[in-house]
């Protein structure tokens, strides 16, 4: 193949990309607004989409959310292990992690916000409190409390906690058709 010639993408993978942009774009449209004041309008322009071409990746605005929380699940579930694979004790997991989340930069603020819409949404549609979100909710908790009262959580319970999400398989569920009533 010549420098310089684009290389066709398959359907597949077209589609695969078009998914990626849309999941991308709606976390932070959720996280700035919010499940109920997020459109998928906003969400759609933001990815350089038209709505058609959202409802064709995702048949609804939750099922687009739910894919929002699985790949916010599987990025924090990644840096945990890049943290867990860098350090050697538990003295440095947890101030490795801890560092990672007292960090208030933009991006940090985004997966906060994102965090709590999403644990919100859990509480308040039973259907989609699946193990994911109340993994989520845990870890969301618990890593706050962390942050607040460092005294009350010790390194050794904290250090299991991280393990437990690493060993768990917490961003695999499906949650295509889950939305009966719509």
């Amino acid at each position: 193949m010549a420098s310089g010639v684009p290389v066709r993408l398959t359907r597949a993978e077209s589609r695969q990309r078009t998914r990626e942009a849309l999941v991308s774009a709606a976390m932070g449209v959720f996280a700035r607004s919010g499940y109920a004041g997020a459109s998928v309008d906003a969400i759609a322009a933001r990815a350089g989409f038209t709505v058609g071409a959202l409802y064709a990746n995702f048949g609804t605005k939750e099922e687009l959310f739910l894919g929002a929380f699985e790949r916010h699940c599987a990025d924090e579930l990644t840096a945990l292990r890049e943290l867990t694979a860098s350090t050697d004790t538990v003295a440095e997991l947890l101030e490795a992690v801890t560092s990672r989340f007292a960090d208030l930069d933009e991006a940090h603020r985004e997966w906060w916000q994102l965090g709590v819409e999403l644990w919100l949404f859990a509480q308040r549609n039973p259907h989609a409190a699946d193990p994911v979100a109340m993994v989520h909710a845990l870890w969301s908790g618990f890593m706050m409390y962390r942050l607040t009262n460092p005294a009350a959580v010790g390194a050794d319970a904290f250090a299991r906690a991280v393990q437990w999400l690493l060993a768990g398989d917490t961003a695999r569920t499906n949650h295509a058709g889950k939305d009966d009533d719509s």
